[in-house]
């Protein structure tokens, strides 16, 4: 049993659910094929948060999966300081972007 939480509007809520033990006691409960989608879901969402990373440092993204296997942890990237800035100042309302270049000129 696998507790479960949710939260949403200030409300919270846990459940307990069996998903199984193991591989053979999930595919016996679910079936081979929705244990297989299901991990091909959580690996895609996995692997495209590591290629998001990737996105700003200019590396070879493709490469990734010569190197990258699921349930892998993949070193940090370094994104250096300007690339990290000019990124958070591309999301950030017209006001936002006022106050930090003020603050930026030193007022």
């Amino acid at each position: 049993m696998i507790d479960v939480t949710a939260k949403k509007d200030g409300k919270e809520a846990t459940i307990q659910y069996d998903f199984g033990n193991d591989l053979d006691d999930a595919v016996a409960k679910f079936g081979k094929d929705v244990v297989f989608s299901n991990f091909v879901q959580s690996a895609k969402i996995t692997l495209q948060s590591i290629v998001r990373r990737y996105l700003v440092t200019d590396g070879d993204i493709q490469g990734l999966t010569t190197t990258w296997k699921p349930g892998m942890q993949m070193q940090r990237t370094s994104v250096p300081a300007r690339v990290a800035i000019i990124s958070e100042f591309k999301n950030m309302s017209p006001e936002e972007k006022k106050a930090f270049l003020i603050d930026l000129k030193g007022k």
